[in-house]
């Protein structure tokens, strides 16, 4: 049990405090890493910063107030600790919770780009093929945002988006169809990889490590709450393959 043989100094308590709120770190880290946030979408989210707080306050709250309280035969100090330790998850929580909400749920196509949609930026009673609400393990569920075909359905869409503020077809649900459906759409918007001079070495770095051909992607941007990247895509399958960290316009 913790201090159940209690360090004789407050240095040695530090360490092993240090190392309890580092494994609460860590896992935070991992899950966020792995499942929510993949690859670049940390980067593109912005929340790198919000993890950089949680380590922040983690640190402060967990090891610096909880050394600071340290005495051993102190009357009460298993409740002291116990209490900042409380204090410590609640905010670990609190702060991963909010992680949680602001991954990206969704990787909309619309026209010509991919947009990272949160899942509380939609509204999910609008989302109407069931297959859409569901999210793989360690990317976001892939959406194929359609114009409407009619010339005066179309102009009341650009009413709404351009006049009225309204959201546009990416966070539309309404609008929404499985990503299969658009692959043409998809094939038909890619940048070619051999004729851009964004991200020439990324690019040429990622075709000669995979052992690649050029001609059989292409790429298209891919928008993020806090920056754009370029996502490729196979021009075979229409599905992305990988990100990489180059301008796509």
């Amino acid at each position: 049990m913790f201090l159940e043989t209690p360090p004789k100094t407050r240095s040695r308590f530090f360490l092993l405090r240090l190392g309890l709120t580092a494994l609460f770190l860590l896992v935070l880290l991992g899950v966020a890493s792995l499942d929510w946030y993949p690859g670049l979408l940390l980067q593109l989210s912005g929340t790198t910063r919000h993890l950089a707080v949680a380590a922040c306050v983690a640190l402060v709250i967990g090891p610096g107030l909880s050394t600071f309280l340290y005495r051993p035969g102190k009357r009460r100090l298993l409740f002291d600790l116990l209490f900042v330790l409380a204090i410590e998850v609640a905010v670990i929580a609190f702060i991963a919770h909010d992680l949680y909400e602001r991954r990206p749920y969704f990787a909309v196509f619309a026209v010509d780009r991919f947009e990272l949609v949160a899942a509380n930026e939609v509204d999910w009673g609008d989302i109407r093929q069931d297959e859409l609400r569901s999210k793989p393990f360690g990317s976001p569920r892939l959406v194929y945002a359609k114009l409407p075909e009619d010339p005066a359905a179309l102009t009341s869409l650009v009413d709404e988006v351009v006049l009225g503020g309204a959201p546009d077809i990416d966070r539309r649900p309404e609008f929404w169809l499985p990503y299969s459906e658009g692959a043409q759409s998809v094939r038909e918007s890619l940048i070619s990889l051999e004729n851009t001079s964004n991200g020439v070495a990324l690019i040429e770095d990622w075709l000669k490590s995979n052992a690649l051909d050029a001609a059989d992607f292409g790429y298209l941007p891919l928008r993020g709450p806090d920056g754009d990247a370029s996502i490729v895509v196979s021009r075979a399958s229409a599905m992305p393959v990988e990100i990489l960290d180059f301008d796509p316009w």
